[in-house]
């Protein structure tokens, strides 16, 4: 076998959210026109390991939904629970139970709404006739129903064929996406619900995706008149979260790749690809 590489070893528990993912797509299969992948699993089909010793890896799945794009039926909730999928503690929250290497585990999928579009309230989505606790709104989201493009998701077990061809978001959509959650999460009285993975995330992207591709279609969010305030606050948080060796982003994406790769080069990475990212968009 000289000469060949061996394949990626892939966490049996992202194969297991994978398979959640196709079984919430499979029920939404009338709704689909609707709905948008987003959140780390999109972000992988994007970049990969994209070099980084840290494997790819998330237990979750998460869906945009566009509220102008929704049929009357089947709605979100009765196919979310046809699918045995049952409602989690907050809006548009919604946990299958599964068994992973033996041990019984909780895999979430979130449908989600852009808050441009969700609706008056705090939390909950005003979908209509689909309901309030449906779809959970989400600021930052707003440019997945700008920035997008087909995909076909496969399953990640060798063993399930099953593959369906859906709307992805794009890495700039993704990048404002998350940077929104970063940006919510390392507030004070957020904190303790950081996760270093969503910095490290970051990194993923400004590391695989070229940055004029990058920096084109944040112009074109910006501009926008749906997504255009999410991105420039987006843009304003790279600047605050990664733009120094020392930014809270920073220091996330060191943890979450503590021991496994050198602090001060993941530092100055960090450091450097946010900052000609920045001076790129300026051009």
């Amino acid at each position: 076998m000289d000469g060949q590489q061996a394949a990626p070893v892939i966490d049996p528990v992202y194969v297991v959210a994978r398979a959640a993912l196709l079984d919430a797509l499979e029920a939404l299969a009338e709704q689909r026109g609707a709905v948008v992948l987003v959140g780390a699993q999109a972000i992988y089909l994007h970049t990969g390991d994209a070099d980084i010793a840290v494997p790819a890896f998330t237990s979750d799945g998460d869906l945009a939904i566009d509220p102008a794009r929704l049929r009357p039926a089947p709605k979100l909730a009765e196919a979310m629970q046809r699918a045995h999928f049952r409602p989690g503690l907050q809006p548009g929250s919604w946990i299958c139970e599964r068994i992973v290497a033996g041990v019984p585990t909780t895999i979430p999928v979130d449908l989600m709404v852009p808050e441009a579009m969700a609706g008056g309230g705090r939390r909950a989505a005003r979908l209509g006739d689909h309901g309030d606790r449906a779809g959970r709104r989400a600021r930052g989201l707003e440019g997945a129903l700008v920035d997008n493009g087909s995909h076909r998701l496969r399953s990640l077990d060798p063993d399930d064929q099953r593959e369906f061809d859906i709307l992805v978001a794009g890495p700039s959509a993704l990048m404002v996406a998350k940077l929104h959650k970063l940006a919510e999460r390392t507030q004070e009285s957020a904190a303790k619900r950081a996760k270093d993975k969503d910095a490290l995330d970051i990194l993923r992207m400004l590391r695989a995706i070229p940055v004029d591709s990058l920096a084109a279609d944040l112009r074109r969010l910006r501009v926008n008149p749906l997504s255009g305030e999410v991105t420039r606050e987006a843009i304003a948080h790279l600047a605050t979260l990664f733009g120094s060796v020392s930014a809270a982003g920073t220091q996330m994406v060191i943890r979450a790749t503590e021991r496994l790769e050198d602090p001060t080069e993941m530092a100055r990475a960090c450091e450097w690809l946010a900052g000609e990212l920045l001076q790129t968009l300026e051009i």
